[in-house]
């Protein structure tokens, strides 16, 4: 698993655009597909695809923030995060993502 965020990046002609950069690589995760759903945008319908993804809680994974972005190393798969946490009680060792494929990316 990748995560990304947005940055400004230099353009060469003095200017700035944004741009995606890894933020952390190669990431051991799980992904758990939840239900899906469709939404009306634009009177059009538009396939969801929720999940789930769990990761090791490590000083460097805490600093996932919902302006990231997830990607699936094997498929490519694109996941905007809605939400970081953790459900378990006690120790918590691990950190939820929850996430949604099919969606127009965030910024």
């Amino acid at each position: 698993m990748t995560i990304r965020r947005r940055s400004s990046v230099s353009d060469n002609m003095g200017g700035c655009e944004d741009s995606w950069v890894d933020l952390l690589v190669d990431q051991p995760a799980r992904i758990v597909q939840t239900r899906g759903g469709e939404s009306v945008q634009s009177q059009r319908l538009s396939g969801l695809a929720p999940a789930d993804i769990l990761m090791r809680r490590a000083n460097d994974t805490l600093a996932i923030t919902s302006a990231d972005i997830a990607v699936d190393a094997r498929t490519g798969q694109t996941y905007n995060i809605k939400w970081v946490g953790s459900l378990e009680d006690g120790r918590k060792s691990f950190l939820l993502l929850a996430c949604t494929a099919g969606e127009v990316t965030n910024g």
